[in-house]
């Protein structure tokens, strides 16, 4: 993972209420794909190239007995900003992609 391309995206970013990223916000988004590389023993950048794969990697996190509540919740989030700055698109919700 190019961790200084990655904040320069999430710097472009706005949230919701059509605001930049806090740098705390930028910071906790790399360092949350981070851990999913860890925790999941995979490297983001071969699992984003794959829509699949990727929704697989999200049902995984948060099918997880290892992670804690707030981590189920945080963590698939950072995979979307990460599937999106490497795709130019955005993954959507399991939801949207008619999972679960």
């Amino acid at each position: 993972m190019d961790k200084t391309k990655y904040k320069s995206f999430l710097s472009t970013v706005r949230t919701s209420k059509n605001e930049p990223l806090t740098s705390i916000s930028i910071n906790s988004r790399v360092n949350e794909v981070c851990r999913v590389e860890k925790e999941f023993n995979v490297l983001m950048d071969d699992v984003v190239t794959d829509k699949e794969k990727t929704l697989d990697l999200i049902e995984s996190i948060m099918q997880s007995k290892n992670l804690t509540e707030r981590q189920k919740n945080n963590f698939p989030n950072g995979v979307r900003y990460y599937y999106e700055f490497v795709n130019g698109t955005k993954l959507g919700t399991l939801r949207e992609n008619n999972r679960k």
